[in-house]
């Protein structure tokens, strides 16, 4: 059968066996070898069952709801062994039929009878037999069922009776939290929202749609608690605070006792051996087995007595002398007194495997009561458990929100100075980092054109073999700018935390503390790219350069390139007074007077003629 719903799902198997047996589906156990439960939603071809060696188990819920120890034999449909008449009248009529060859005849028929009913008893013990050795592993499979699901049902309730302790271990901190939470209401009820914050209030996809109206006409007088407030289910912090306090008295070690005692008895109950094994089982298959081959040796018995008589009767028909009819008909008799002698042992063992069965049914009954009742056990801890786990969850972030609510102030605070100094920062970065790069990349540019000029001069020349890697480029380094980011912080000033620190309610003990540009714009001066003193390397190129751009009597030496060249980075420098600026103009214009007049002192000296 399994074969022709081998690609339908399971459900549409269990309607097929409803179908036939009228037995509710939602009285229906499939289970396979290895004790795996057929999910109605799968298909049957995803287990491999459906053979002869491996079949899927029907187990009906009806016979373990029964009351009472008794098997309720009523639900059930029995296939027994054939009702096997002792044909005693039969027998005896024939015996006392005289020496005839109709008698011959009649006696090989009821022979021939025997021999049948032998057949059919043996055919219906090996059935009734192989049902008990199935009946078994039905049982071992229900077993190996439960000790798969039991173990992970008491891992789950154990994982959250740990949580539950922990829980109990923290409950006077929460207690404690939620004993203050209208201290902090009031604190929260002092402190404003910024209005740059208000706007953003209407875009939270938490807030409802009657509350940003609320929101709209009050932006300019909204404290941290009206925004609280308006967010989420609207719920105020009196009404979390009486939630919170009402669902963490429902957690006590009472709970935990109502689920490590149900849990204690389960595995109890799982534990019995008594129940999970059947003693003297194998001494039992070993007794049926040798029925089976007493059997048929009985069987094997009658068939060649019966054969024997009708081979003789058609004989004694052929040759049609009468005289050898008083010892054959004697022969006959006693023959069909040593079948029916066979025929009342064939129904004796008939009627022990047919027995053996019904007694295999009670006690696999009540071992299948036992273990539905674990199964009912372990569903009922497992309901208990998820619906404590689902009810400390919901409390556990009913706390969280409390726990937030007790760090709203401090951290909103904490949140208004990190945006400010944010803003500040990434302002004054990006002015560096664009400035950088614009250097860089005039460097850069210059420095790779020159390269390009003088490859095309030397790249092909005899020389280019003396000189080496005159073909390298310089890498680009920072020469572009960086994109702009912090470009979604709310727009805050310093005027807003000085606000908040004038706003602030006397006894909170955190004012808002200003951020340290002043170290900032430090920081980046000090990081520029142009520094006012060069190593003694960098100075040399420079005078090379210039000695090549320029003529030669117009160059200053070293000491006095590095006088103006620091002269000029301080001039050029972005924060200087402008009376400072004048003043270094002054002192400019007078050390380029001093080296002129150097400069023609040493002209004179040249041009003198030589002693």
């Amino acid at each position: 059968m399994c074969s022709l719903f081998c690609v339908n799902r399971v459900s549409v198997l269990q309607e097929h066996i409803f179908n036939v047996t009228k037995i509710p589906i939602n009285k229906q156990v499939l289970l396979v070898s290895g004790g795996i439960a057929l999910l109605p939603t799968q298909r049957v071809c995803a287990y491999p069952v459906g053979t002869d060696t491996n079949p899927i188990f029907l187990y009906n819920k009806q016979y373990y709801l029964h009351p009472g120890s008794t098997v309720p034999l009523d639900l059930m449909v029995l296939e027994d062994g054939p009702e096997l008449s002792d044909l005693q009248d039969e027998v005896d009529e024939g015996l006392a039929l005289g020496d005839s060859m109709n008698a011959l005849v009649l006696r090989a028929h009821l022979a021939f009878r025997l021999c049948g009913m032998s057949q059919v008893a043996l055919q219906a013990c090996q059935r009734l037999v192989h049902e008990q050795h199935l009946q078994h592993q039905g049982f071992m499979i229900a077993i190996a069922n439960m000790s798969l699901t039991v173990p992970g049902a008491k891992s789950k309730t154990e994982e959250f009776l740990t949580v539950l302790q922990e829980f109990l271990e923290k409950k006077p901190h929460y207690l404690q939290l939620i004993e203050t939470l209208e201290e902090v209401e009031a604190t929260l009820a002092n402190i404003p929202l910024l209005p740059s914050l208000a706007k953003q209030v209407s875009q939270d996809p938490m807030t409802s749609i009657s509350s940003c109206k609320d929101i709209e006409e009050q932006r300019d007088n909204m404290t941290l608690l009206d925004w609280l407030q308006a967010r989420g289910s609207g719920d105020t912090v009196q009404q979390l605070s009486q939630t919170c306090m009402r669902d963490i008295q429902q957690f006590t070690e009472e709970t935990v006792s109502n689920i490590q005692t149900p849990l204690t008895k389960l595995m109890v109950s799982f534990g019995d051996k008594n129940m999970r094994t059947i003693q003297g089982l194998p001494e039992r298959f070993s007794g049926l087995d040798k029925l089976l081959n007493k059997l048929s040796c009985l069987v094997k018995e009658q068939g060649d007595l019966a054969e024997a008589m009708d081979m003789n009767s058609r004989k004694a028909n052929m040759l049609g002398d009468t005289s050898i009819l008083p010892d054959l008909c004697m022969s006959h008799r006693r023959q069909l007194i040593i079948m029916q002698r066979n025929h009342g042992k064939i129904m004796e063992i008939n009627w022990r495997v047919d027995h053996a069965k019904r007694e295999m049914i009670k006690i696999l009954n009540g071992r299948l009561k036992w273990t539905y009742s674990v199964q009912c056990q372990m569903a009922a801890l497992l309901e208990h458990t998820h619906m404590s786990s689902s009810g400390l969850a919901t409390l556990k972030e009913k706390l969280n929100l409390v726990q937030q609510i007790h760090t709203v102030p401090r951290l909103y605070f904490t949140a208004v100075e990190e945006v400010v100094r944010r803003r500040k920062f990434s302002c004054t970065f990006l002015k560096w980092a664009n400035g950088i790069s614009s250097q860089l990349s005039s460097i850069h540019a210059a420095e790779v054109d020159k390269r390009e000029l003088f490859q095309a001069l030397f790249k092909d020349h005899i020389l280019s073999s003396l000189f080496p890697g005159l073909q390298d480029f310089p890498p680009p380094f920072a020469t572009q700018a960086p994109e702009p980011f912090d470009t979604k912080l709310p727009k805050l000033e310093l005027d807003n935390v000085k606000m908040l620190n004038e706003d602030m309610i006397p006894d909170f003990s955190t004012p808002v503390s200003l951020p340290d540009f002043k170290a900032l714009s430090q920081f980046f001066q000090s990081n520029c790219i142009i520094s006012p003193k060069k190593p003694k390397e960098e100075e040399c190129l420079l005078e090379e350069e210039r000695a090549i751009e320029q003529p030669l009597e117009s160059q200053p030496s070293g000491p006095e390139l590095e006088l103006i060249n620091s002269l000029e980075y301080t001039e050029n420098r972005v924060d200087c007074k402008e009376d400072e600026v004048s003043q270094l103009h002054q002192t400019k214009e007078q050390v380029q007077k001093f080296i002129a007049t150097v400069r023609n002192d040493l002209g004179f000296v040249e041009g003198m003629p030589s002693q």
